[in-house]
């Protein structure tokens, strides 16, 4: 419920907010428009950057409720209440004599901060966890004696994580499973590591299902892309350091917000050194410890990467202090979430001021309806493309003077698109806020009288 009452907080509070969550929607868009559930489009050229699963989900959604904007913004809630019932299972397998530690680390994951705000985003992150938490529990079921059930699941968590998110989905799960040793010390190897090669190999599969296909049916840039630019020149690119490796740490207080402040917490840390050798906190520390030095190695940093860590930290925060009253978890849970539903709501007015983008997107398409071309001045994000159901792209220009002096030399009674810090000083067809600049509507007249070209 009380992930209920917050993703209801969010829809009130808040649009579709550019450039993430407007993008991925105006790619779902395109998709519907062009009947094409294999080659991604973003304002009409192809779109290689992610896989296609939230797309056709977005896509699924329409087909069976008519095209809404609430519908992909229930998918994130709808796979965090999923990833919710998997750190139940993943509870009761790790503990199956402690009853309450599974609702225990319910509590904690959903009152934790950054999974409160990535649970109402139309983004992957959250259900990327969602299939990190199957993988691991297809993992220790396989531990346990059930392999060909245990190997299957691990199989389908990697095909739909690739098809989530490409190959991120191997750094949530191929150490854990790697280092079952450490956790699993009984398994025979030889089985264990032949029965996870098979697995990696029908992960594999079940993403080239949709990867092949399209590879042929988008061109061999498309191809290059989704082939190579998916895997190994991701993974090169994300090792070219534009971040420090201390990025994350500062942070970690706010993000696991509020359970770090929780004395209780560390003073069960502490205690650990006295403890005797846990298996449920064994298999926690190998699945977070590797995963979290790999994220701080790779440059290539955003705080929501770190999003599906927090199911594993839940489990263990739950079983280190299973010893505290319920209640008072209770009420620290719903503490923080009274806190984020109170932010979010001081928030409101501006976002609905300076992210909604409807009002100009709408205008876009009035002009696009009778035949006026439109111009974007710099890199476009597809912001307005499902905002205004847009069925034309825009054109995409440099915005140097020259570029747009000669787009308006070819489009005279075109218009432009154009960003400043501070509203225009003179007339525009259409200006409003965007985020902390304004974007205006303009034609060439007005163009050169704000001294663009």
């Amino acid at each position: 419920m009380l992930l209920v009452a917050l993703t209801l907080v969010a829809l009130f509070a808040r649009p579709l907010t550019p450039i993430d969550e407007t993008r991925y929607v105006s790619v779902a868009w395109e998709m519907w428009l062009n009947g094409d559930p294999l080659v991604l489009y973003k304002n009409g050229a192809p779109y290689s950057h992610k896989p296609p699963l939230l797309f056709w989900l977005i896509n699924l959604g329409w087909a069976v409720f008519g095209v809404n904007e609430l519908w992909p913004r229930l998918i994130s809630p709808l796979f965090s209440l999923a990833s919710l019932a998997l750190t139940l299972a993943l509870a009761r397998r790790l503990w199956p004599e402690e009853a309450t530690l599974g609702e225990r680390a319910a509590w904690i994951l959903c009152a934790s901060a950054l999974w409160l705000l990535f649970s109402t985003a139309t983004m992957f992150d959250v259900m990327l966890a969602c299939f990190a938490l199957l993988g691991a529990l297809g993992l220790l079921i396989a531990a346990e004696g059930g392999w060909r059930k245990g190997f299957a699941l691990l199989a389908l968590a990697l095909g739909l994580g690739l098809l989530t998110k490409g190959p991120v989905i191997l750094l949530h799960l191929l150490p854990l499973a790697l280092l079952a040793p450490l956790w699993a010390p009984a398994v025979p190897k030889g089985r264990w590591y032949g029965g996870l090669t098979l697995s990696v190999l029908a992960g594999a599969a079940i993403a080239l299902l949709w990867a092949i296909p399209a590879a042929l049916a988008g061109g061999e840039e498309y191809r290059q892309m989704i082939l190579w630019g998916q895997t190994a020149k991701r993974m090169v690119n994300s090792f070219a350091h534009q971040r420090p490796f201390w990025w994350y740490l500062p942070l970690l207080p706010l993000l696991f917000f509020p359970w770090l402040f929780w004395p209780r917490l560390w003073r069960a840390l502490a205690a650990l050194r006295r403890a005797p050798r846990e298996r449920g906190l064994v298999f926690l520390a190998v699945w977070l410890a590797p995963t979290f030095l790999a994220l701080c190695l790779i440059s290539g940093k955003q705080v929501h990467y770190l999003v599906p860590l927090f199911p594993p930290f839940a489990l263990a925060a739950a079983r280190l202090t299973h010893e505290a009253p319920q209640r008072r978890l209770a009420a620290i849970a719903m503490g923080a979430a009274l806190c984020y539903a109170l932010v979010q709501g001081a928030a409101a007015p501006f976002l609905w001021r300076h992210a909604d983008m409807r009002p100009i997107a709408q205008e876009i398409r009035k002009y696009q309806d009778t035949g006026i071309a439109i111009a974007h001045a710099g890199e476009y994000h597809a912001e307005y493309q499902f905002a205004g159901r847009l069925t034309r792209p825009l054109a995409e220009i440099e915005a140097t003077p020259a570029a747009i002096a000669a787009w308006f030399s070819r489009h005279p009674d075109g218009l432009l698109l154009h960003y400043s810090k501070a509203p225009p000083t003179g007339p525009s067809r259409f200006v409003q806020p965007y985020l902390q600049k304004h974007v205006a509507l303009l034609d060439a007249q007005q163009a050169r009288g704000l001294g663009l070209f």
